[in-house]
């Protein structure tokens, strides 16, 4: 039977990642969205504009939407805490809304950032206190799904990682640096659970197949802290580990307070896949197999 599916935020990294896997399943037709990053695969969408999430619904119908867009950047919504509200939470109403009137089933990509980071890694029940805006953004658009949507899955991770098109993330910046031959400041102290995207979503889709609902840990099976991740990732990719530079997280003056001994437990996704999560150091082997221009 023909399926349709929709990414919002496909031009992100885990929309990036999460629209391929979808195109690659049999009997599905797949369809992403962007707001400022075009691609001629994508279509226009502003997630914050109630009646265009509506009119694109209900002529795509889907019978999942995965919603992966966000202004992720935790130092950008701390300092511009209404702004990004718009988009973080507002923008997860009108998809809930649009769910609801299409009878589409939504799952919605959340973050580690909902905890305190005093007693990682966290379960799916643990107590969330988040320190930052990004944190209570994530929480609150949590709440308005478990409270409002009809058919739902909210998927949370840590530390995503992957080659992406607007080469953004974390690991882009160490391997320009290094490749510069310049030190970079990586902290020692924060402690998470880093995801190989490839790893998430397809762990994604396979929980929204199975129809599975409510909240799940997907993530990598083994915790680190940034320093040890950027040094493996040095090693992997052929560059000189010792520019990686361990510091203290109050060091970099950042912001947005970060969780340090946070990262997630995926215990309960990997009894329902009945398959382990990739640990850091496999997913970092698979990219260092894939390292552009190679």
């Amino acid at each position: 039977m023909k399926r349709t599916s929709a990414v919002i935020g496909a031009s992100g990294q885990v929309g990036e990642h999460c629209l391929a896997a979808l195109k690659r399943v049999d009997e599905m037709t797949t369809y992403g969205t962007y707001a400022h990053h075009a691609r001629p695969d994508l279509l226009p969408l502003d997630v914050t504009d109630a009646e265009q999430f509506e009119r694109f619904v209900g002529q795509a119908r889907p019978d999942v939407i995965y919603f992966a867009a966000s202004i992720a950047n935790v130092d950008t919504c701390e300092q511009h805490p209404d702004e990004t509200y718009v988009t973080n939470v507002l923008g997860v109403h009108n998809a809930v809304q649009a769910a609801n009137r299409f009878g589409c089933k939504l799952v919605y990509l959340s973050s580690e950032y909902l905890f305190d980071g005093t007693a990682g890694p966290y379960d799916e029940p643990a107590a969330t206190k988040p320190l930052c805006v990004y944190g209570w953004q994530k929480l609150a658009a949590e709440h308005f799904i478990a409270a409002f949507a009809s058919n739902w899955l909210i998927v949370r991770t840590a530390v995503v990682y992957s080659w992406e098109s607007q080469g953004k993330n974390f690991l882009y910046r160490l391997r320009g640096r290094l490749l510069q031959g310049e030190p970079i400041d990586v902290p020692v102290d924060q402690v998470s659970t880093p995801t190989y995207a490839p790893d998430l979503v397809q762990a994604m889709i396979d929980l929204a197949e199975r129809k599975e609902s409510g909240v799940f840990n997907i993530c990598g099976r083994v915790a680190a802290s940034r320093y040890q991740f950027a040094v493996a990732a040095a090693e992997l990719f052929g560059l000189d580990p010792t520019l990686v530079k361990p510091v203290l997280t109050a060091d970099l003056h950042q912001p947005a307070r970060r969780p340090l001994n946070a990262g997630l437990t995926v215990h309960k996704t990997e009894r329902v896949l009945g398959r382990p999560m990739l640990d850091y150091s496999a997913g970092l082997r698979e990219m260092a197999r894939r390292i552009p221009g190679n």
